[in-house]
């Protein structure tokens, strides 16, 4: 997230689209500070899955002994995190979608805006 922020200060602050999944937007949401505060019309999409997807997926390719019983230590996220009120504390206006579709116009609206926003997509 922090890296869609540089990329759009250093294009003159030009729109930047930047898809995360719920876990790794967990790593660094003072990125949506950092564009609110400097602005740049940053989107950010996020794609909720309820988990750490990435890290299952290394400790599955890893064979890690508790994952081959389905046992996962920290890697699901729940209760279910509310990205929308995380932007709008950081001044971010955000979306909450639930269809590709959807996701699609929302971004289209958001570059449109020329203002860092958020789009927070449940796709399940």
């Amino acid at each position: 997230m922090p890296a869609s922020v540089g990329v759009s200060l250093a294009r003159g602050r030009s729109p930047a689209v930047y898809l995360v999944g719920d876990g790794g937007a967990m790593y660094a949401p003072q990125a949506l500070w950092s564009a609110h505060r400097e602005g740049t019309p940053v989107v950010f999409v996020v794609l909720d899955n309820r988990e750490y997807g990435l890290l299952k997926e290394q400790a599955r390719l890893r064979g890690l002994p508790k994952v081959a019983k389905g046992q996962f230590l920290a890697m699901d996220m729940e209760p279910r995190l509310d990205f929308c009120a995380l932007a709008a504390s950081m001044g971010i206006p955000s979306v909450r979608v639930a269809s590709a579709t959807a996701v699609g116009e929302a971004v289209r609206a958001a570059i449109r805006s020329r203002a860092a926003s958020l789009i927070h997509a449940n796709l399940d």
